[in-house]
């Protein structure tokens, strides 16, 4: 489990204690704020990052099949 730092539509930077391979891949599963349900991505890892976070790692995460509905979450949560 990890802690999400930054999100896009394309990924996100996680704080993370584990120590990833670049290109590992994962099931995500996160919530939104504001949002009932979990969104499910498949995601790969670029690797782990040595970044300025306190207690953990930066893992930069891309994902690989976000549906056009998912997208569209991503979106609206991010805008201002």
């Amino acid at each position: 489990m990890g802690t999400s730092i930054d999100l896009s539509l394309d990924g996100m930077l996680l704080r993370h204690r584990r120590v990833t391979e670049p290109r590992e891949r994962a099931l995500l599963r996160f919530a939104l704020p504001g949002r009932p349900l979990e969104l499910q991505i498949t995601a790969g890892s670029s690797g782990s990052k040595k970044v300025a976070l306190r207690a953990g790692n930066g893992v930069s995460i891309r994902f690989d099949t976000a549906s056009d509905s998912q997208r569209h979450q991503l979106r609206s949560t991010s805008s201002p």
